[in-house]
């Protein structure tokens, strides 16, 4: 799937949880390389700068991003 495509699909996932508006982004993976070194990316769908973790259960270098509002 294209980058583009998946970035349509986020926006289309973006969804209301009472007040909070949660990104379509949250929990994707990245290559520990796209970060910036300190656990921060800037996110692909909605361009503020959220914190990232380590995935838990892959081997090679992969950050999750965090659960963070549209």
């Amino acid at each position: 799937m294209a980058v583009g495509e998946r970035i349509v699909r986020a926006w289309r996932v973006v969804r209301r949880d009472g007040q909070a508006r949660v990104c379509g982004a949250s929990g994707w993976q990245l290559r520990a390389g796209c970060t910036d070194g300190d656990g921060g990316v800037i996110c692909p769908v909605c361009s503020q700068r959220v914190r990232t973790q380590p995935h838990a259960l892959v081997r090679h270098r992969v950050e999750v991003i965090e659960a963070h509002s549209a």
